[in-house]
C-alpha cells in the first residue's frame, strides 16, 4: 500500500505524488461506497471463503454497471469532477451519512517516518513520483490544484535522479 509523503518532507515533486494518491484513494473510496451504498449486505461480514469474494465483487459491479446503463438517471449517483479535477459528490454519498455508514470510508494514512516504509515501497514511491511528474503521466490540471511549481519539481527530480542516495 503507497503511503503518502509526510508533511514536512513535501517538495513540489512529492506533493505533486501526495495530490495523485490523495485522487487515486477518492477513487477507490467511490468504487467502495458505491457498491456498499447500493449493495448493503457488502456492509457486514461476508462468510465467504477468500476465492469467493472476487465473484461477489464481480458480480456487484457488472449489476451496478448494467442498472446504471438501464437507467440513466443514476449518473447522479457517482462521484464525478469538474474540468479542474474538483471533486462533485454523487448522491450515494447522503445515503452512507444517513444510514451512519461513514466509518467504512478509511481515511488515507500519512506514514510518521520514511524508517516506517522498506527499501522497495520508497522505491515503489519514487517511481510514481517521477511518473506523475513526467509529460506521460501528468494531468492538465495537477500543478495548479496542488499549488507546485513545475519547473522546481522537474529541477528536484533532475537531482535526485543524479543523486540517488538523497531519496
Amino acid at each position: 500500500l503507497l503511503t503518502p509523503f509526510p508533511e514536512e518532507q513535501v517538495e513540489d515533486e512529492k506533493a505533486i505524488f501526495n495530490y495523485r494518491l490523495n485522487r487515486a484513494w477518492r477513487c477507490a473510496e467511490n468504487a467502495f461506497g458505491l457498491t456498499t451504498a447500493r449493495w448493503r449486505v457488502l456492509l457486514r461480514t461476508v462468510h465467504l471463503m477468500p476465492s469467493n469474494v472476487d465473484y461477489v465483487i464481480k458480480a456487484a459491479c457488472m449489476l451496478h454497471n448494467f442498472l446504471t446503463d438501464m437507467n440513466p438517471h443514476h449518473q447522479q449517483f457517482v462521484d464525478t469532477e469538474d474540468g479542474a479535477g474538483n471533486l462533485i459528490p454523487g448522491s450515494w454519498r447522503q445515503g452512507i451519512k444517513q444510514t451512519n455508514q461513514e466509518a467504512y470510508c478509511f481515511p488515507l494514512e500519512v506514514a510518521a517516518r520514511m524508517e516506517d516504509c522498506n527499501t522497495d515501497a520508497v522505491h515503489a514511491r519514487n517511481l510514481f513520483t517521477t511518473y506523475f511528474c513526467s509529460s506521460v503521466g501528468e494531468v492538465p490540471w495537477q500543478w495548479q490544484q496542488s499549488g507546485v511549481s513545475k519547473e522546481v519539481a522537474l529541477k528536484n527530480l533532475d537531482e535526485r535522479q543524479r543523486f540517488p542516495l538523497h531519496s
